[in-house]
């Protein structure tokens, strides 16, 4: 089941969006659980992790790029649709990492658009694994979604890191990379690879990328502007 968050001060919005919802997931036989909220404060104190939410921009108490940027320090990959009377709006909504606006008034077929997207985006449908050779020469079978990230170590010695422990493996980054989705992972520093999906945030020195777990591992100079396109393109695709 996934959960949609839609938060705006009119109460009728908030019902045509989630009535949309709704008769996308009958068309579509997915299930959605529709949270709905009225202020900034109920969104932000809320303690479910949602897997998308519709944000007015527009609303009394916190505006709705208040608590876009709130959500987006608690997890960077959260994908959030701004709700806006007026098309110059989006483009301040692109700059906190928008997933997408929509313009009041709006019908279905503009949030049919924006959960199709959502859709692509979804990675609980996917079922992908990496095969890698362990230290001890055993062949691991490994499902990259639970993958943190690699470090490599040197001499041709490699750390996967999951949530769980860590896996010593066989190899050098390029051959991992080769062998991997390069819409979710990418190079954060030449000795790491990272998983998008687990990206939390980035260090306001723009050195250090946050994970899920609490742990970080460096951004490099170099990799820094390669690293934000590919985060801004995992959260669009």
């Amino acid at each position: 089941m996934l959960k949609i968050a839609i938060c705006d001060d009119e109460e009728y919005i908030v019902d045509k969006i989630e009535s949309c919802v709704l008769r996308f997931g009958i068309d579509k036989h997915i299930e959605f659980k529709v949270y709905k909220f009225y202020n900034g404060e109920a969104l932000v104190n809320s303690d479910v992790k949602f897997n998308l939410v519709f944000l007015d921009i527009k609303m009394h108490g916190l505006d709705g790029l208040e608590v876009g940027k709130l959500l987006k320090e608690r997890d960077m990959t959260i994908p959030i649709v701004y709700i806006t009377s007026f098309a110059d709006e989006s483009q301040r909504a692109h700059r906190v990492h928008a997933f997408d606006f929509v313009v009041k008034p709006f019908e279905y077929e503009n949030i049919e658009v924006v959960l199709r997207d959502f859709k692509k985006l979804d990675k609980k449908t996917r079922d992908d694994f990496i095969q890698v050779r362990t230290g001890s020469g055993d062949e691991l079978i490994q499902n990259t979604d639970e993958i943190l990230y690699f470090e490599y170590k040197g001499q041709r010695n490699i750390i996967i890191k999951t949530f769980d422990e860590e896996i010593p493996i066989k190899g050098n980054l390029y051959e991992i990379y080769d062998k991997l989705d390069k819409s979710q992972f990418t190079y954060t520093h030449k000795g790491y690879i990272v998983n998008l999906m687990q990206v939390k945030s980035i260090a306001k020195g723009l050195d250090k990328v946050y994970l899920k777990d609490g742990s970080d591992i460096p951004l490099s100079y170099k990799k820094r502007i390669e690293f934000k396109e590919s985060l801004h393109n995992f959260m669009r695709v």
